[in-house]
């Protein structure tokens, strides 16, 4: 996402690295939290659901998934409230993904399916193709080979009609897997 400029008198706290930023985030997350609450009450619904999003990666890697799933609600709340159709669906995505930490398979698909929708919706084909490739994980967990199989071979499509390499890689990865899994070990060579 792109944010905005800081307004006038806010200064940013520069972090000398990864470290002093993991740091940081522990230390205030629950202060981050509480900002996207305090940003959708006093109206700023665009700062709430950047924020949200902002979060996300450190609530996953902390296994704090009750707490980013309650953020991405927020998050998706204020971007139907704004009629932002790419937030929506990052906003989706992520619900999709803290389901599927959770073992809420259902609800990941219905997220997923939701945010693919959105992303085609608004144009967004790494969207798409980023749906697909959690799609796929989530269908191979579930030992639907065939069904996570098309996934991601749908995900590897947009990587490559993109020029995503990093993308391509990941889903020639998944393709690889889930045929490993189907058992089409040639086929996953």
């Amino acid at each position: 996402i792109t944010l905005g400029p800081p307004r006038p008198g806010v200064h940013t706290e520069p972090l000398a690295d990864y470290h002093q930023a993991l740091a940081w985030f522990q230390a205030e997350h629950r202060v981050m939290l509480a900002a996207v609450s305090l940003a959708v009450s006093s109206g700023h619904d665009r700062h709430a659901w950047q924020l949200a999003w902002t979060l996300s990666d450190f609530l996953d890697w902390r296994g704090h998934w009750h707490d980013w799933l309650h953020a991405q609600e927020i998050a998706l709340a204020a971007c139907d409230r704004l009629g932002d159709v790419k937030g929506q669906g990052h906003a989706q995505r992520a619900m999709a993904r803290a389901c599927n930490q959770l073992g809420r398979y259902n609800e990941t698909m219905t997220h997923l399916d939701a945010a693919l929708s959105l992303y085609g919706a608004c144009g967004d084909p790494l969207g798409q193709a980023r749906c697909h490739i959690d799609m796929a994980a989530v269908l191979e967990r579930l030992a639907r080979y065939d069904e996570a199989i098309d996934h991601a071979e749908q995900a590897l499509q947009r990587f490559h009609a993109a020029g995503h390499s990093a993308g391509e890689a990941n889903a020639l990865n998944a393709v690889g897997w889930c045929h490993a899994m189907a058992g089409h070990h040639t086929l996953a060579l």
